[in-house]
């Protein structure tokens, strides 16, 4: 299995196996905390090689920088079947998020899991503003 792409963004979605990503980004900017990101998506895609097909659980988990679960743990599972004539096939995930609830400014760590481990990470950092240069 290989992760090909794991990503925050502003849209995602999976039309007929087609991955669509728009506006890929690390970092959110709040002038004041507590704060709410209003919308978000993770988009993931997974190449699974032949001898892996059958139901996979996955998992992803966004936390802060003190270890604190932003929402509520997500965990589904979907089916990987055999691709004929491949040796390989993909499996695409969107997840929208809505009203993110930022508490705290640093680094926080969103975490995709597939079959009970942790597999992928990625960072979110959440600053204040840039100052405009005068």
């Amino acid at each position: 299995m290989d992760i090909e792409v794991f990503t925050l963004c502003d849209f995602a979605q999976d039309i007929n196996g087609k991955l669509t990503i728009v506006g890929t980004f690390d970092t959110l900017y709040a002038t004041k905390l507590p704060a709410q990101h209003p919308n978000c998506h993770l988009a993931a895609r997974i190449r699974f090689h032949n001898g892996e097909q059958g139901k996979v659980p996955f998992g992803i988990r966004i936390t802060s920088p003190d270890g604190e679960d932003l929402i509520k743990p997500v965990g589904a599972e979907f089916y990987v079947p055999m691709n004929p004539g491949a040796d390989s096939s993909t499996q695409n995930i969107c997840l929208g998020i809505g009203g993110l609830p930022i508490k705290v400014y640093g680094k926080h760590i969103i975490t995709l899991s597939i079959n009970g481990q942790d597999l992928k990470t990625l960072p979110m950092f959440v600053a204040k503003p840039p100052q405009a240069n005068a």
